[in-house]
């Protein structure tokens, strides 16, 4: 259960002193508000509190920052998007508060929005009249439309969009050698996000110089500018000069925190970084060789490799070659003695590592005879159903029956993969549409026993593989079973069967990322499946409470997207590789990559990563953003998401949605404890408890709900609710198995403690864990 932060502290006021002050002490407040100007001119929405207890540290108590907060604020990397402070909130306790100008106000203002857009390009926020007509209307000058009268147009409207809650516009006239013309309200009162990011550039460049300490600013910087800017304008000829100047500063912040993060032992956040700024352009040749060096200092030199083979591929397609230095590189780690490079992978069990072995003999181009198998597969069957009919295996309505022929009339095998688990997936559902229909029809083997046969398919194939030959065919064979085993296992983990997904998993997957090495023919569709492999292995070491293999698995998950070349598979891997990071900053690093693809994706994962901002923005006291993505994520899921591609992986059913909105309201809750969002994290999440047809709601999800629910009653200081949802949450976690949904459950016991600490209803709920 990811953690909300505590609420953020209050300061004092800063007022003006009516008393008589020396020169001394007049000189002293000057000069504080000369540091908070300049620091504002890089103030965001995440620094506004950091500048406050920057005015506070300097020990003024006598000047008002009333003036500090910009009447506009324009975000201009990502969505492009306007708000305007909310006078009523701007006080000297709290935040100030902003709303987003809405869409229908400016969207179909194009001549306006574009006049904008150059204004925040040019040179001090500043164009003459020509200028403005040549980029706004290229060529048209003189031509049928009158363009002197369309720009005027377009200022009109660009001044009421910019016009302050005092009626002030930050759209104002100039003259000049060049003409007439306009120019923008400096940051002071019209913020935006290029500029503050270019600012906490300088600022850091100068603290290096000066010997100072820069993490601060590279990492205020980076915050600003992870998504591309202006994307609707990629190539607008007025935006170039400024775009590839953020470009070269962003690969500048990146490669400085990269940096600072490996001197100080924070690799992981490191490799997050580089790996982004990779992946976005897998021809950055600096970048890759950042990671490479970086991978290598922990003995992951394939990882290395696989990344520079996909580099040196996105090259040869522009029919270029990596440079001298960057195959230097590669070849010093492919060289490298085999005690240096030899990495030590965490397994999910240890048990499977005899199995792992063997596998690694069994795919040499697929050219050499099988080789004894560890014995474990055979020793350790998957449990059959202990009863049910034979006579109805094979019948036309049996479930493995229907599987079984779709496996067989595959078409284009070594690429089908997916398609083979979407129909799959869907005669599943027409299985379970079918038992609803026919209740006590005991010829269908039911529906776990069905799945559980369809999981273990590609056991049967490893044990045969110890008598025959090996050949292409089996590859063939054993991707179209792996497929059907993954697609049931999605499947059974929407129940409590995650014993079984945990079995079959660990037998077959180590061959399974062997064939990803071992075949290019095969490489894509098996780094696909791998890819499904270890979310499903990082879910399970999840539930079990071990931590650095989930860590591992979802890493390895995210490697294998990388080799499949799926934008859904990759997106769906960074959503589980952030998903429990316990800092919400690294989590919305890894969450910002995953917006590189937005455009590649289908709307129900698109929705997801939406969401998923919304809950670390939240957790970062960061309201408007994470209202904002919250806003964004039911804007575009889907009216039907189960046909939605991705749905089988995509872990996001309509309880996921309701579970992570009221996360959203929960962690504003911390922050803003006064206000309306613990009562509306609450409404949230009893919207579980409606019963829908449409309502899909695994167990575990249900679970997690129902733990929250309980430290929601916590919040709210609901001593009966809290006692019931946590009741139902332990008892939950006990039959499901899970070490997982105990802990949270434990956890919110600990906080009801110490709250109510001599209450015996409270008291007694202790039993609950023994």
């Amino acid at each position: 259960m990811r953690q909300a932060p505590s609420s953020p502290q209050t300061h004092d006021r800063l007022t003006i002193d009516s008393r008589r002050v020396s020169r001394h002490e007049k000189r002293k407040r000057y000069a504080i508000m000369r540091v908070i100007m300049k620091r504002y001119a890089s103030m965001g929405r995440a620094s506004m509190k950091q500048q406050r207890e920057t005015a506070s540290e300097v020990g003024n108590e006598g000047v008002s920052t009333h003036f500090l907060y910009p009447a506009i604020r324009i975000y201009t990397c990502g969505e492009f998007a306007l708000e305007r402070l909310i006078p009523s909130s701007v006080s000297p306790v709290d935040l100030p508060q902003y709303k987003p100008v809405p869409r229908g106000e400016w969207s179909h203002r194009g001549p306006a929005i574009t006049m904008l857009k150059v204004l925040l390009c040019s040179d001090d926020r500043r164009a003459s009249r020509d200028m403005l007509i040549e980029e706004i209307w290229p060529g048209k000058r003189g031509s049928a439309i009158n363009s002197d009268h369309a720009l005027h147009s377009a200022a009109s409207v660009l001044r009421t969009i910019l016009r302050t809650a005092g009626g002030k516009s930050l759209l104002l006239n100039t003259s000049g050698s060049d003409g007439s013309g306009y120019k923008l309200a400096d940051q002071q009162q019209l913020w935006t996000d290029m500029d503050a990011f270019e600012s906490y550039i300088s600022e850091a460049v100068e603290a290096v110089r000066l010997g100072h300490d820069a993490l601060p600013l590279w990492e205020a910087a980076y915050q600003l500018a992870q998504r591309p800017f202006l994307p609707d304008d990629l190539y607008s000829s007025w935006s170039q000069e400024r775009r590839e100047i953020l470009k070269g500063n962003r690969r500048l912040c990146v490669y400085r925190l990269a940096v600072l993060y490996s001197e100080r032992d924070r690799k992981d956040e490191a490799e997050v970084l580089l790996r982004g700024l990779w992946a976005a352009n897998p021809t950055n040749e600096d970048a890759l060789c950042r990671l490479m060096v970086l991978l290598g200092e922990q003995a992951r030199d394939q990882e290395a490799l696989l990344l520079y083979e996909r580099t040196e591929r996105a090259l040869d397609e522009e029919r270029r070659r990596p440079a001298r230095q960057t195959k230097e590189l590669a070849e010093r780690i492919r060289n490298r003695p085999l005690s240096l490079a030899t990495e030590v992978r965490v397994s999910l069990q240890e048990q499977t590592q005899a199995l792992n072995d063997a596998s690694q003999q069994l795919f040499p181009l697929f050219l050499t005879s099988s080789t004894q198998i560890s014995e474990k597969v055979s020793q350790q069957p998957i449990p059959l159903p202990a009863t049910f009919a034979v006579d109805s295996i094979l019948s036309p309505g049996s479930l493995l029956a229907r599987v079984m022929m779709l496996m067989d009339q595959r078409q284009d095998h070594a690429t089908s993969c997916e398609r083979l688990q979407s129909t799959i997936d869907k005669e599943i559902e027409r299985f379970d549409f079918m038992k609803q229909q026919h209740p006590t029809d005991e010829l269908i083997l039911s529906r776990r026993d069905a799945l559980v046969m369809i999981a273990g398919l590609p056991l049967s194939l490893l044990l045969k593989v110890q008598q025959e030959p090996m050949t292409a065919l089996f590859a063939d064979d054993f991707l179209a079973q792996c497929a059907a085993s993954i697609t049931a296992c999605w499947h059974l983990m929407r129940g409590s069967q995650l014993s079984v997904v945990e079995e079959v998993l660990s037998s077959y997957l180590p061959m399974l990322t062997n064939l990803v090495q071992a075949s290019s023919k095969y490489r894509k569709a098996a780094a696909s499946l791998a890819t499904q492999g270890y979310r499903l292995n990082g879910i399970l070491a999840l539930h079990r409470n071990n931590f650095r293999a989930r860590d591992v698995c979802f890493q390895q998950a995210v490697q294998y997207s990388e080799i499949a070349e799926n934008p859904s598979l990759q997106v769906s891997a960074l959503i589980s590789l952030a998903y429990h990071n316990q800092d919400p900053r690294k989590a919305t690093q890894i969450y910002q990559r995953g917006l590189i693809y937005k455009n590649e994706i289908s709307s129900l994962l698109l929705s997801r990563l939406y969401v998923e901002l919304a809950v670390v923005y939240a957790q970062q006291g960061q309201e408007q953003e994470a209202l904002r993505y919250l806003s964004l994520a039911q804007e575009v899921y889907p009216e039907h998401p189960e046909a939605d591609p991705s749905f089988l992986y995509a872990e996001f059913s309509l309880s996921s949605m309701v579970l992570e909105k009221g996360l959203t309201l929960l962690a504003l809750g911390q922050h803003y404890p006064h206000g309306r969002y613990p009562q509306q994290a609450w409404e949230m999440f009893t919207q579980i408890e409606t019963p829908r047809p449409v309502l899909l709601v695994p167990e575990r999800t249900r679970l997690e709900i129902i733990n929250y629910q309980a430290k929601t009653a916590l919040t709210l200081s609901d001593l009966d609710e809290f006692c019931d949802y946590l009741e139902k949450g332990a008892m939950g976690a006990k039959a499901l198995g899970s070490e997982k949904r105990r802990g949270e459950a434990i956890e919110v016991y600990k906080e009801a403690r110490s709250i109510w600490p001599n209450e015996p209803r409270v008291k007694e709920l202790a039993d609950l864990f023994f």
